[in-house]
């Protein structure tokens, strides 16, 4: 049986706080996530500008908003080494003062009504430059307008379907991999991109953006804390990915005749086929000038780059997905994917899935040719334009796929 502790003295012992926090430096931010706590601190304060300036062996970080309170201009690090329920406008001051004090010296913070600027002298020039270069692919989703050495950045902004729920801001786009079966989701705190999930999402794989300032970050404040709240999220955006899905359908209904006009040209195929835009180089430009040649409009051109990666996505959305049309037809997602227009003809027309369905079930498979001419070269009773266009191969991987050992060629 073990005897009971005796007490031999009682004490007290104290941190010695510029120790503490030299080895706290030493743990915290990565050089390129220097300046991000800086950005959602302007973000907590109701900022709309935020600056840096690097030049002259010196540094300056400011930004608008709501002045910080005279408590935190006096002792920015205070949150790190005080008490353990922080704030985080905080907790985004103290690491980046301290991170700063990584990358340069002699910091000076003032915060007033004309805004809160951050002054310094450059050491590890090269740890600023690098946080410096990372910082707008941080901000995708950002409310700030951001100057560097003086000249504005522009900023990246998430396309595709945007709305607000109970606070939090959605994205939603067609994802750009569409046979992939993992959505991405990129999370947003305080306008900074935190990481990038991947999550199986119902009906398709999408490229998403979750913007809500309630969310917690770890230690490093890179990564949100994977919860219930931020499952919640993701589970609340995958509950909306179906009406996404009937959205563009219904706009490929939409845009299909303009589609069909440009793709008539044999000049904008190559766009169907994924090929980025080109300027015209000088042979082409003598033609347009003196054969009357229509000359290639790069807005167009993108129109069909843009069409196509949606239709793409809404081929591979059907895979798996649909049944028989019949049952599918009592569901308003299932009716208008079926009935969309997927796939060229030899005619230079749309055919949808149920079409193709249809000549399937009568002649056995589904005909498919390179170029217009051959639809002619079917027997079976196939018309033209019964027969699936293939501009490029994706056409042909892409209806291989939904029509999986039931695609015939001419002979």
């Amino acid at each position: 049986m073990e005897e009971d502790g005796v007490l031999v003295g009682t004490g007290s012992f104290r941190v010695d706080r510029e120790a503490a926090l030299k080895k706290l430096a030493a743990f915290q931010l990565d050089d390129q996530e220097l300046l991000t706590p800086w950005v959602r601190l302007a973000v907590a304060r109701g900022a709309s500008r935020f600056l840096v300036d690097t030049r002259n062996h010196r540094v300056t970080l400011g930004f608008d908003g709501r002045p910080l309170p005279p408590a935190a201009v006096k002792d920015p690090l205070g949150p790190l080494l005080g008490a353990t329920q922080r704030r985080p406008e905080d907790v985004y001051l103290a690491a980046g003062y301290l991170g700063f004090s990584k990358a340069a010296e002699a910091l000076e913070l003032v915060s007033d009504a004309d805004g809160t600027r951050l002054y310094g002298v450059a050491g590890r020039e090269a740890a600023l430059r690098k946080a410096v270069r990372a910082l707008p692919g941080r901000l995708q989703w950002c409310p700030l307008s951001l100057r560097v050495d003086g000249e504005p950045v522009e900023l990246g902004r998430p396309a595709g379907l945007q709305w607000t729920e109970k606070g939090t801001d959605f994205c939603v786009a067609a994802s750009d991999t569409p046979w992939d079966e993992a959505s991405r989701l990129r999370l947003c705190v305080h306008g900074v991109s935190a990481q990038t999930l991947e999550r199986d999402t119902p009906w398709a794989a999408v490229d998403a953006f979750i913007r809500d300032n309630t969310l917690s970050l770890d230690a490093s404040l890179a990564r949100v804390v994977e919860d219930a709240r931020m499952e919640g999220l993701v589970k609340r955006l995958g509950g909306r990915v179906r009406d996404f899905v009937r959205r563009e359908a219904l706009a490929q209904k939409a845009e299909a005749p303009a589609l069909q006009r440009l793709l008539s040209a044999e000049s904008y195929r190559d766009a169907w086929k994924g090929k980025p835009y080109r300027e015209s180089g000088a042979l082409m430009s003598l033609a347009e000038r003196f054969m009357n040649v229509k000359p290639l409009s790069r807005e167009s051109y993108e129109l069909v780059l843009r069409a196509r990666a949606r239709v793409r996505w809404l081929r591979a959305c059907c895979l798996g997905r649909l049944g028989e049309f019949q049952q599918d037809a009592k569901e308003r997602t299932r009716r208008v994917l079926w009935t969309a227009p997927l796939f060229l003809h030899c005619r230079g027309g749309w055919v949808s899935l149920r079409d193709l369905a249809c000549v399937r079930n009568r002649v056995g498979f589904v005909p498919l040719a390179d170029s217009p001419g051959r639809g002619r070269d079917f027997a079976h009773g196939v018309r033209p334009a019964e027969v699936v266009w293939a501009i490029g191969n994706d056409d042909c991987d892409d209806l291989g796929r939904l029509f999986e050992g039931a695609v015939g060629r001419p002979r």
